[in-house]
């Protein structure tokens, strides 16, 4: 069965998952005094970092601001696109450049966490999202990112306080469920997590690591069936993972499907072979042949002993 340690490490997923609602964002003074070179630069940024060029969208942002460096909403977008290319101290600097020309602009805060964030600053990061709820308390990837933080902190109670007050804000939010199915897992709430992660998938049918997640905590419920759907729909996403074809088959042989769980260790085997993981491949076919392997014989009963001591000889009298 698989560990907490699991699920800790898809927690860190949610954070990228709604940076793209965050990413293009308004600033209070957005578009707003644009010269018509300036407006066609930054849609030309938007368009590539809603495609995932963000090299590109970045070098659109700059051209903007060499025409208009007085703009906030600019450097929020370029601070996003070099964030999402892994440059988090020039994000930083442009989120800062943002801040510094609007004091009130909140969605440069809660960017400004996730730069602190990924970069290993936990203080600086709850302090920018702190900021920026009490600003706008309305925004509810304020609370997802400030969430994420208690998560990693494993403050599960907080994790799920949060969450829940982003889901009332805006209940679409699957980042937000699966984030509150994750920290419920680790509250052992299995099935209030099942029923988020559910619900995380209503909105995103798509994204294996709900499934992976929630096949977890229906094993642990004991909802085997349930368990071998999900890692079905994981394998499906992701055929290439050897690993999860032998928690599949460890949920099939629970449910007594011998020949389903011996068919997914080969398969994994064969992955783990293909993979140059050797030893991964002999512990997998290892598990497959014990299986195929036919039972022993029974034991042979051992010989009754000898009673000791005389007979008892029936006699005329006692039969009459």
């Amino acid at each position: 069965m698989q560990s907490s340690s699991t699920i800790g490490r898809l927690g860190l997923e949610i954070l990228w998952g709604c940076l793209a609602a965050l990413a293009l964002g308004t600033a209070p003074g957005r578009a707003q005094g644009f010269t018509a070179n300036t407006a066609a630069l930054v849609r030309q940024g938007d368009r590539l970092f809603l495609q995932g060029d963000y090299s590109g969208a970045g070098a659109a942002y700059s051209q903007a601001l060499r025409e208009d460096s007085d703009n906030a909403s600019i450097y929020y977008d370029r601070g996003n696109a070099l964030m999402r290319q892994g440059d988090y101290l020039a994000a930083q600097a442009d989120f800062a450049a943002a801040l510094q020309l609007e004091p009130h602009y909140s969605s440069a805060l809660v960017s400004s966490g996730v730069a602190e964030f990924y970069q290993g600053n936990i203080p600086a990061a709850l302090a920018a999202y702190n900021q920026a709820l009490e600003l706008n308390p309305n925004n509810p990837y304020g609370f997802v990112d400030r969430a994420q933080i208690y998560y990693q902190e494993q403050n599960y109670q907080e994790a799920v306080t949060d969450y829940s007050r982003a889901l009332n804000l805006d209940s679409s939010l699957p980042a937000a469920y699966y984030g509150r199915g994750l920290a419920n897992y680790q509250l052992q709430r299995y099935q209030q997590a099942v029923a988020d992660l559910t619900h995380a998938l209503d909105n995103n049918p798509h994204r294996l690591e709900v499934y992976y997640a929630r096949a977890i905590a229906r094993n642990y419920l004991g909802d085997y069936q349930g368990a071998a759907a999900d890692y079905s729909q994981v394998i499906r996403l992701l055929p290439e993972n050897a690993n999860v074809y032998i928690d599949r088959a460890n949920v099939r042989l629970k449910l007594g499907d011998k020949s389903g769980a011996v068919a997914d260790l080969q398969a994994a085997a064969s992955l783990f072979q293909q993979q140059g993981k050797s030893d991964s491949y002999q512990k997998a076919l290892t598990f497959a042949q014990q299986l195929l392997a036919p039972p022993p014989p029974p034991p042979v009963p051992k010989k009754l002993p000898k009673l000791r001591g005389k007979r008892h000889r029936v006699t005329k009298h006692q039969t009459g």
